[in-house]
């Protein structure tokens, strides 16, 4: 959880989701922008830029970040996955949006409560969000030779 006033454009190997709690959050995605994001979930895929920006002075988002290596044994697939949406409960059904809301908060409650054994939970929260997510959204697979590329333009010279 943070209370964010600007984030520069970045990308990271990881999914993010953030939910925005308070404040107005502008985003901007490649050639995309949207604004207000009060208690939207958002959806960034790995090696993308984004931007963030607060309206106010902060605006309090709660991010969790996922790395396809998490499942590389199970999905492969997941590195070479790409949601269609950024904003993902502006597309969906109020039911979907109940749905993914509730196991992303999961996700994030699990991490942070750290039960005994709190590990378990998350993986298997993590599963059923990645699981759900898949079953709603639109997505489509990047040519694994797009991929390689990006991983070898990191590489330092």
């Amino acid at each position: 959880m943070v209370d964010l006033a600007y984030r520069s454009p970045h990308i990271h190997k990881d999914i993010e989701f953030c939910l925005v709690i308070n404040g107005n959050l502008k985003v901007k995605s490649n050639s995309e922008e949207l604004f207000d994001l009060t208690g939207s979930v958002l959806l960034f895929n790995s090696n993308i830029s984004h931007e963030l920006t607060s309206v106010n002075q902060t605006t309090q988002i709660l991010s969790v970040q996922i790395a396809p290596e998490f499942c590389k044994n199970y999905f492969p697939l997941l590195y070479n996955l790409s949601f269609d949406y950024i904003n993902f409960l502006e597309f969906e059904t109020s039911e979907d949006q109940n749905k993914l809301f509730q196991l992303f908060i999961g996700v994030a409650y699990t991490f942070f409560k750290e039960p005994v054994s709190h590990e378990f939970k998350c993986m298997s929260n993590v599963n059923n969000l990645f699981y759900k997510t898949l079953q709603i959204l639109s997505y489509h697979l990047i040519d694994n030779r797009i991929t390689i590329f990006t991983e070898f333009s990191k590489v330092p010279c």
